[in-house]
């Protein structure tokens, strides 16, 4: 598990909300959050998608891989 990975899971536990914004994540994670972001998007974890403000952090399927 990277850092992006686990600060969405604890993120969505608290809320049950399945999108995030990519700014706030990355000030929360730091460094890693670039790489960490690609990772996820390969194991098809999370996908990018429209917000009303730009872009938006998408979890998918979070009952299956995400644990």
């Amino acid at each position: 598990m990277n850092k992006t990975h686990l600060y969405l899971l604890k993120r969505f536990s608290q809320t049950k909300w399945p999108y995030y914004g990519p700014v706030e994540t990355k000030f929360y994670i730091g460094e890693s959050f670039n790489s960490d972001i690609k990772e996820l998007r390969e194991k098809k974890m999370i996908e990018p998608c429209a917000g009303l403000n730009g872009l938006l952090i998408k979890i998918l399927d979070f009952e299956s891989k995400w644990n």
